[in-house]
């Protein structure tokens, strides 16, 4: 419980709590005695304890990570407008991160979000609420078989007795309570925090479920295997274990070969990004082109094809390579290096496009309003020019850094040439070298 305080995991916390309840209420039988008429006094002054310590504990626990919580509320709030857009079959598995991000920049650009929303928005990969995200992704058809597995693991042992303590072995009996409370632990995680993409989270959930099904009557395999016993004779027995056997190795021999060639083509990807990092762009395109049949759903291949062809200054196939990368991904720096490319073609619409979008995504950043105010410049819309600079200076960063200072004194600075006064009066100005030089026809 130190661990938890120390790194101040709220999901978790409140987990363990769950956890340690359901432990306790089985070992000292709580429920019972909260039952009893007798104890009623003493169990009205023991919520009041309680509740005296639950309500500190959980403002204390929001103001410990204000801006967190904050920004869960925003994800949660989106990802709800989500559902009601693809309710019945959602938006497909694998595929909230991409469309949950283009949803977060109209949600923007419609202009109602609140000033706090603004400030803590940024770039989303999972719903941190995995029944929100299975109906996202798998609508309310996948939402619905996600919480039935979860309610059959919570009410089958109940059903059956499985995690009485009376009806079982002592340490069969400690094995299903803990895996029991485990369950319950990883459902309430699971509404406040991702649990199923965090691998030791979800393997831990797959060892209690398979605790609870093996001590469970309703579906042990003991019956289906005596039923099995009498049906078959000795010989045949043998003859389906062989092939149960054989088949297994074959099927593990195949996903070992798969497996090792995804391993080998993802070295040859890393290997090819390490080429265009030492310039030697002619070699990496080789090896990209070479993978593109085997590594096509993976946008990290997309992405380092993209940046290698810009590098070496192909920025027409660039452009269309990027174009398959916001297929699979969303992450606002691919629309940055997107409009970026576009740019170099000279295709200012399209940049201008994916620089709103990437704006529109994480409106507290920086970097995408910058691009926009010289994109503006560079296309003679100055008033455009004049909106980004402004608001980049009034934009409040969730980090102050070199970067930003850098950006709003260059936006500072470019007000100043075109006559119009900052609000922020501390703008550093930079040396002569360093300054926009706008076209004779903007000043």
């Amino acid at each position: 419980m130190g661990t938890l305080f120390t790194l101040k995991c709220r999901s978790a916390l409140l987990g363990a709590s769950t956890g340690i309840f359901i432990i306790l209420n089985y070992k000292y039988q709580l429920y019972s005695w909260a039952k009893d008429k007798k104890n009623r006094i003493l169990l009205i002054l023991t919520a009041f304890i309680v509740i005296s310590i639950s309500f500190p504990l959980g403002i204390y626990t929001y103001q410990a990570k204000e801006a967190s919580a904050d920004g869960r509320r925003l994800i949660w709030k989106v990802s709800a407008q989500m559902i009601s857009d693809k309710p019945l079959f959602g938006y497909g598995y694998g595929a909230f991160e991409r469309n949950y991000n283009l949803f977060q920049s109209r949600y923007f650009e419609k202009g109602d979000a609140k000033p706090n929303e603004i400030l803590n928005a940024g770039f989303v990969k999972m719903a941190y609420n995995e029944f929100l995200q299975n109906t996202i992704e798998g609508g309310i058809i996948g939402g619905v078989l996600f919480m039935c597995l979860l309610a059959s693991l919570l009410y089958f042992p109940l059903k059956n007795k499985s995690i009485k303590i009376q009806h079982l072995k002592k340490r069969d009996a400690n094995y299903s309570i803990t895996a029991y409370a485990g369950i319950c632990i990883f459902i309430t995680m699971s509404m406040l925090n991702f649990t199923i993409q965090a691998l030791p989270v979800m393997f831990l959930f797959i060892i209690f479920s398979s605790i609870l099904s093996a001590n469970s009557p309703a579906i042990s395999l003991r019956k289906g295997l005596s039923t099995w016993n009498k049906l078959i004779s000795e010989k045949n027995k043998n003859r389906y274990v062989l092939t149960y056997r054989l088949s297994l190795f074959v099927i593990g021999l195949c996903y070992m070969y798969m497996t090792g060639n995804l391993i080998i083509d993802n070295l040859k990807n890393k290997q090819a990004a390490l080429l265009t990092k030492n310039r030697d762009y002619e070699q990496s395109l080789n090896i990209l082109t070479s993978l593109q049949n085997r590594l096509d759903i993976y946008e990290s291949y997309w992405v380092n094809y993209a940046n290698t062809l810009f590098l070496n200054k192909d920025y027409k196939h660039a452009a269309i390579i990027f174009k398959k990368a916001k297929l699979l991904t969303s992450n606002p720096m691919i629309y940055l290096q997107a409009a970026l490319c576009d740019e170099k073609t000279g295709d200012y619409k399209s940049a201008y496009k994916n620089l709103t979008t990437a704006k529109n995504m994480e409106p507290g950043h920086l970097a995408a309003k910058f691009a926009l105010m010289n994109l503006s410049l560079k296309m003679g819309d100055t008033i455009g020019c004049v909106n980004q600079a402004q608001n980049i200076i009034e934009t409040v960063p969730k980090i102050r850094s070199s970067e930003t200072i850098f950006f709003k004194s260059r936006a500072g600075l470019l007000l100043q040439q075109l006559g119009y006064s900052s609000k922020k009066k501390s703008i550093k100005a930079f040396p002569e070298n360093n300054k926009f030089y706008l076209p004779k026809k903007n000043i």
